[in-house]
């Protein structure tokens, strides 16, 4: 039989002044020696960084770009 492990991480509680416990979730995913939740993955938290940034950094350059060509174009 499989001893079901539980998540490494630590939340904080919606309750309480600033206290914190472990995520109650079984550890689906062992990183370092570590298990984790698919919530708290390191390596899933790490993809969905980098995709808000991707996702930020071609807002932000469309918005650059377009605010370029307006700065460049006199008013009509």
């Amino acid at each position: 039989m499989a001893v079901k492990t539980s998540c490494s991480a630590t939340v904080w509680q919606s309750h309480g002044l600033g206290r914190s416990a472990p995520c109650s979730r079984a550890g689906s995913v062992t990183r370092d020696g570590k298990h984790y939740c698919k919530q708290h993955d390191p390596e899933a938290i790490a993809a969905k960084a980098d995709a808000r940034k991707a996702a930020f950094d071609a807002e932000q350059s469309e918005r650059r770009r377009v605010w370029r060509l307006n700065a460049a174009t006199p008013d009509l």
